[in-house]
């Protein structure tokens, strides 16, 4: 489950311009990601992927989205090459889970 909240950093981080948690030093930083709830992410993405996104952060690791649960809530609509390729990795991911 951390692989899934580095993941949420990278995707909020990228989708914001700037990081979900902040310091001016590493044990500033330590306390926001321990403490902080991140800023809502701009207006411009859906709510479904703005919550996806904030549920990857959630402080609490069990709470968290699988791999599985992730690639399940992608777009339907996909060249035939993605979807088969997603879902090898998502059949992998749910067989380790097991």
């Amino acid at each position: 489950k951390a692989d899934i909240w580095a993941l949420g950093v990278l995707i909020y981080h990228i989708s914001a311009l700037k990081g979900p948690f902040a310091g001016d030093n590493i044990y500033a930083l330590g306390y926001s990601i321990l403490n902080d709830t991140p800023p809502q992410l701009p207006g411009v993405y859906s709510k479904p992927l703005t919550q996806l996104i904030m549920s990857m952060l959630d402080k609490v690791p069990n709470c968290r989205p699988s791999v599985g649960d992730i690639i399940s809530q992608l777009p339907t609509r996909m060249p035939a090459e993605v979807q088969e390729s997603t879902n090898r990795v998502s059949k992998s991911h749910t067989e380790a889970d097991v």
